[in-house]
Order: C-alpha cells, then structure tokens, then sequence
C-alpha cells in the first residue's frame, strides 16, 4: 500500500467511498458529542483529500480526521445495545 499511498486518486477514492459509510453514522440516532466527532472527521477527511491549500498538512488532517471518524464509530458501538 505504500506506492499507492502517494497517487492522488487512491486518496480522493478511499474518502468517497468513506462518505456513505460515515454518513450512516451521522444520521442515526446518536448522542450529540458522537455527531461532532464523526462529522468533525469526515469534514478533515474530505478537507485533505480535495482541498490543495492543505496539501502540505495532508497527512496530518487525513489521519487526525480518521481518528475522530474511528473514535465516533467506536463510541456509538460502546452505547449501543448489541455491544458485549
């Protein structure tokens, strides 16, 4: 994955395809600070990815943003039911 974490494209497609899946989080029915962190988390994902002024913090704002999302997706299973 190294090679292709330096093309573009591999950026700007693995973050579209992370919108439908982050936004399925965003609109069910969470607690308020879950919604900040995913929404906060998509919005650095897709800020670095598509956004050239940032190119410079690219990675930076990419794995910042992937770990909110990563955090939001992790609390939301924590406060549901089916979680042992």
């Amino acid at each position: 994955f190294g090679l292709m974490a330096d093309i573009e494209w591999v950026h700007k497609a693995l973050v579209l395809m992370a919108i439908p899946i982050a936004g399925a989080l965003i609109i069910s029915p969470i607690r308020v600070y879950i919604l900040a962190l995913a929404a906060t988390g998509l919005t650095l994902l897709v800020a670095a990815a598509f956004w050239e002024p940032l190119h410079d913090l690219e990675t930076l704002i990419t794995v910042t943003g992937a770990l909110l999302l990563a955090t939001a997706h992790m609390l939301r299973l924590k406060n549901t039911k089916h979680f042992h």
